[in-house]
């Protein structure tokens, strides 16, 4: 028998001998190629319309998931229409211009408007009760069908109720609990409303701080603690404190709680106000504005305060001290607060950016506090100043010199521009005048024994 392998001369032979490996290899490089050109072309046939809580699904038999989110009258929306092959993936290379309806007659919506890349975010508001859905046609290529949203319900909220608050005394920095309803123009609680709702302490110093500063209801309410931090005594018996709650979208749509107190905490720190910034009792920083510039050697007023964790003025005798970062400052000054105030006269003396520090120098677990930076520029000339010089000297030998025009505290002043007039308590020196300009002068003169 013949062991050797057979030579294949024909197609045919070559075929029957190797035919069924080769047309594998041919079959699977064909597929791979239809599958990558598939992958890169698209076929634009239909339009799809997403609303908020749904989420584009390819492949899928909808296209998309989740299910739509009620809608309040006269608050804005957002929908997406997507340009869409058979199996709902997005087609880039669409343009067209879109245009959506709406069974809300009454609904306000935008114009035909060109996709981007296939796919275009439009906003919509209702303006009627009830349940709609929004519609997407293209202008462009008649020949698309017209796609349909699913029903959106939307829900006239006139505003916000607040639950009763029986405890009319609160403290700043304690939790209260509290229940908000959306409610319609009859007070009645609109069930079907889901958002966001911004919350402000109103004060009779006006807003103050709040957390959570937004709660999202669910079925028209929500349910939770809230803190306030801005103390306002100034109405003991009724309050005059109050929760303030409105949409951002309308603030038209709001409510605001009974009236309540809110009292400070217990004294926890002390702090320091200079010029340029006012205390703002129950901010994070317990400051407004910025330090203003100090001149050097001229006074200036810096007020401490006894206040709580949150920056509420409280009464206190305590001794507290103020220090600063400059040396040549008028301190380390004390003093004792008379009912959790005390003023100080300082003045700082080196030219650059200085701060204050303030303590309780009666009780150690009381928090000092650290001005921002202070910003310290020359003042008015004053003198001048000469550098120090070599010795010895020899006489009539040349000498350079540096002058300086400083002010009070001898920091030299930059844009000083003026006359000097030189002597020596050796006898007669030259050059007898000079004019600095730049502040400095630098120069020559022959010394006289």
């Amino acid at each position: 028998m013949d062991t050797q392998p057979k030579k294949v001369t024909t197609v045919r032979g070559y075929l029957e001998h190797h035919g069924h490996v080769r047309m594998f290899v041919w079959v699977g490089i064909v597929g791979l190629i239809v599958a990558l050109g598939a992958a890169d072309s698209y076929a634009y046939t239909k339009l799809q319309v997403l609303l908020p809580g749904e989420s584009a699904a390819p492949g899928t038999a909808s296209g998309k998931t989740g299910a739509p989110m009620a809608q309040t009258l006269g608050i804005p929306f957002n929908v997406i229409v997507r340009a869409c092959d058979d199996t709902w993936n997005t087609d880039p290379t669409v343009t067209n211009l879109i245009r959506l309806e709406s069974t809300d007659a009454s609904a306000t919506l935008p114009g035909p408007t060109a996709l981007t890349a296939g796919e275009i975010e439009l906003v919509v508001v209702m303006n009627s009760a009830g349940s709609f859905a929004v519609s997407a046609s293209d202008d462009s290529d008649p020949t698309i069908p017209e796609a349909g949203s699913a029903l959106v319900q939307g829900y006239a909220v006139q505003g916000f109720k607040f639950s009763r608050i029986s405890q009319k005394n609160q403290y700043a920095g304690v939790p209260m609990p509290i229940t908000l309803w959306a409610v319609n123009a009859n007070g009645d609680v609109v069930s079907g409303f889901s958002g966001t709702v911004r919350l402000v302490e109103i004060t009779s110093f006006g807003e103050g701080r709040i957390t959570p500063e937004t709660v999202t209801l669910s079925g028209g309410e929500w349910s939770g603690n809230v803190t306030m931090y801005r103390a306002d005594e100034t109405s003991i018996n009724r309050g005059n404190v109050n929760i303030y709650a409105f949409l951002d979208a309308d603030p038209s749509k709001n409510g605001t709680s009974d009236p309540f107190t809110v009292h400070p905490g217990t004294f926890d720190r002390v702090q320091a106000i200079v010029p340029g910034q006012s205390p703002h009792p129950g901010s994070v920083s317990g400051v407004a504005g910025t330090p203003a510039s100090q001149s050097a050697g001229q006074s200036f007023v810096v007020d401490v305060f006894a206040t709580d964790a949150y920056w509420n003025p409280v009464p206190s005798e305590d001794v507290v001290r103020l220090t600063s970062s400059d040396g040549a400052a008028s301190t380390p000054v004390s003093g004792a607060l008379s009912n959790g105030y005390r003023q100080f006269t300082i003045s700082l003396g080196t030219v650059g950016t200085q701060t204050l520090t303030v303590s309780d120098q009666t009780n150690g677990s009381i928090q000092g506090m650290t001005t921002a930076g202070i910003q310290v520029i020359p003042s008015a000339p004053h003198h001048f100043a000469i550098d120090p010089v070599p010795s010895p000297i020899t006489a009539g030998d040349p000498l350079t010199v540096t002058i300086r025009a400083v002010d009070v505290t001898g920091n030299t002043i930059p844009d000083y521009e003026g006359n000097a007039v030189l002597s020596a308590n050796t006898g007669p020196a030259g050059p007898a005048a000079v004019v600095l300009w730049a502040t400095i002068r630098l120069f020559s003169r022959p010394t006289k024994s």
